[in-house]
């Protein structure tokens, strides 16, 4: 039976749609990733060759690699050049004087000859001569206050031993004992200050000790330092994402017209419409068993044959249905002629034939 022409295979359409996302994703990676120049240096981009790349079927495909090459101006250059003899002097250097260290770190953190730490029960100064001199000055200011204040009190009669007197003797003893009040105070505060200096002294003279020690390490690790050429800054490649072609979308749409392919078929073949009225240039088809494969047997009739699904041996890519010629010679021999050694059927014999049944 006649065939509408073949709906566009989905490989076919996806491999073409594949072909021109990779040509415009080299597109993009050409037009994005331009060469840089700076006055540190360049980045150059290049194509490098191709990876060989395998997919889900095994089949071999190739993808573009690429490479960039940075390349430093002159002055930074040289730079580089003197950075990397420096390095290999004092790393030599570095080298020889690290045999030291085994020996200096062997050794302990000397502490001998450091001030002691001051505190606890032992006090640094004697509290009873900062005392006594503190009120040895109060006692003589006082002294000079009081003959004044003596002669004062005796041209008004009042003298010592009498009965006035006496409150004046208690002011002078409250206030002398006051200032020895004060004096012990003082005499303690000027002690932990001397403490505290004295460990402050202890704790300068543990970090200088500390620093002698670190010195040769110290220097040995400055060997290895230096001040190196600058390195050029540069954008990173920028890729191009490829889409990949909906190949499911592709299988689908090809799956739906061929299936109205077949509809239309089956409509012809049992006249529902007009088509195999329309049709009538191709109303006697090929039929003959020996061009067919794939033959699977649909389970209804046409004017009493049975229908087949099927593909010609020349064109496998499409799906027919229609009866087989030498089944048909026996039921309605004169539907079947020979064209070229092959048998066709004449369809619309058939057509006229069938009394609507599956």
């Amino acid at each position: 039976m006649g065939s509408a022409p073949k709906p566009p295979d989905p490989y076919a359409t996806a491999q073409a749609q594949a072909g021109a996302n990779f040509t415009n994703s080299q597109q993009n990676i050409a037009m994005q990733n331009v060469d840089e120049y700076n006055p540190y240096g360049s980045k150059v981009y290049r194509q490098s060759g191709w990876s060989p790349i395998y997919d889900a079927k095994g089949k071999l495909t190739y993808a573009p690699k690429y490479q960039s090459e940075v390349n430093y101006s002159p002055d930074q250059q040289r730079l580089l050049a003197q950075e990397t003899g420096l390095k290999y002097n004092l790393g030599n250097l570095g080298l020889s004087q690290s045999a030291r260290l085994q020996s200096h770190l062997g050794q302990e953190m000397n502490t001998e000859g450091l001030q002691g730490w001051a505190g606890g029960q032992s006090q640094p100064t004697d509290r009873k001569a900062i005392e006594e001199a503190m009120l040895g000055r109060y006692r003589e200011a006082a002294g000079r206050q009081n003959q004044a204040e003596d002669v004062q009190y005796a041209n008004r009669g009042l003298n010592p031993g009498s009965q006035g007197y006496g409150q004046v003797a208690d002011t002078r003893a409250r206030a002398l004992t006051d200032a020895q009040q004060q004096a012990f105070l003082a005499s303690g505060e000027e002690s932990r200050a001397e403490s505290s200096f004295l460990n402050n002294l202890r704790q300068a003279q543990f970090q200088e000790r500390t620093a002698e020690r670190n010195q040769p390490i110290n220097e040995i690790m400055a060997m290895m330092g230096g001040s190196g050429p600058t390195t050029p800054q540069f954008q990173p490649f920028q890729g191009s994402p490829m889409t990949p072609p909906n190949i499911a979308q592709q299988i689908y749409d090809n799956y739906n017209a061929r299936s109205m392919q077949a509809n239309n078929q089956m409509q012809g073949i049992f006249g529902i419409g007009s088509s195999i009225a329309g049709a009538l240039p191709w109303a006697t088809m090929l039929s003959d068993r020996r061009t067919k494969q794939d033959i699977v047997p649909l389970g209804m009739r046409l004017a009493g044959l049975s229908l087949y699904s099927f593909r010609y041996r020349a064109d496998p890519e499409m799906i027919h249905i229609g009866v087989m010629a030498d089944e048909a010679r026996l039921l309605h021999p004169d539907v079947v002629m020979t064209l070229g050694g092959y048998d066709h059927v004449d369809y619309g014999k058939l057509q006229s034939r069938h009394d609507g049944g599956l």
